[in-house]
């Protein structure tokens, strides 16, 4: 059976019936049809315990909810929001990006409204936008004559045809070394041809000046972006994309009472009564490079 409009209703009203954190007390999605638009398509309300966030996802092309890209609804219980989005995994790196431009994060989304999501609700906030859509509640049910159900079976079906536009057209956005074309790890060698708009500005940055600052709300991607590019230019006779962290990548977290530069290149410690160099992991990578 495929899926069909009035069974964003259904999923709904299944979503109502639950309270995040609470037992699903036999509550499933299994009555959601599995496929639609020739893409599978997968539905949860949580796990053994209610979740804040009930989603339903249409996969293909090798993508999964854990690691890869997907059209998603993102039902958001506390706010009664329903999200249609270009869904990004946030239990793994995806394997691939959206070739998309212009949309907000998730995360933006509820900043530039005022609502400050709990730690929880941010599971999606690096997924963007297409729209979002309030659902009036009667009774615990959908008010299915208050709620925009042709606008928004209308906008799953563009994001599920703009995923098989991508992929169909192989226009996938996976960044490796066959797309960037690297000739030699130094970054200022890098040639590319071309690479995904939405790298190319970081590409030009640091080819123009040694170090490139990244500003945003946290969970838009800043880290994601570094260690993306990492992986093109990985060395490792593997694949690069096989391994979970990239050997020339170091994640440094500067923190508050920082007064110098110890906490990156070391110091001498006389705790146990000798000297001895507490080595940091600046520089264990620096020597390592």
């Amino acid at each position: 059976m495929e899926f069909q409009k009035n069974n964003i209703i259904d999923f709904l009203n299944i979503a109502l019936q639950i309270k995040p954190g609470k037992g699903l007390n036999g509550v499933s999605l299994k009555s959601i049809p599995k496929s639609f638009m020739e893409l599978d398509v997968e539905a949860s309300v949580g796990k053994g315990r209610a979740t804040v966030i009930p989603w339903v996802a249409f996969l293909g092309y090798g993508q999964d909810v854990t690691n890869g890209i997907f059209p998603v609804v993102l039902y958001y219980y506390n706010y009664k929001k329903l999200l249609v989005a270009y869904g990004i995994s946030a239990t793994e790196t995806p394997n691939s990006l959206w070739s998309i431009s212009g949309a907000q994060t998730v995360g933006q989304y509820f900043s530039n409204i005022g609502i400050q999501p709990s730690s929880v609700e941010k599971k999606y906030e690096g997924s963007f936008v297409h729209s979002v859509y309030d659902v009036p509640v009667t009774n615990n049910q959908v008010d299915s004559n208050k709620f925009k159900l042709d606008e928004v079976f209308s906008a799953i079906t563009a994001v599920c045809e703009t995923y098989k536009t991508q992929f169909s057209q192989n226009e996938t956005v996976r960044i490796n070394q066959s797309i960037l074309n690297v000739s030699a790890p130094p970054l200022h060698q890098i040639s590319y041809n071309p690479a995904p708009s939405m790298y190319t500005q970081y590409i030009t940055a640091i080819k123009t000046k040694p170090f490139v600052l990244l500003a945003g709300i946290s969970g838009t991607g800043k880290s994601r972006i570094v260690r993306q590019l990492a992986r093109a230019c990985d060395t490792l006779d593997a694949a690069p994309w096989d391994v979970p962290v990239p050997q020339n990548f170091q994640m440094i977290q500067v923190q508050p009472d920082w007064h110098d530069g110890s906490e990156l290149l070391g110091y001498e410690s006389r705790i146990s009564g000798q000297p001895e160099y507490v080595v940091k992991d600046f520089l264990k990578f620096i020597v390592r490079a």
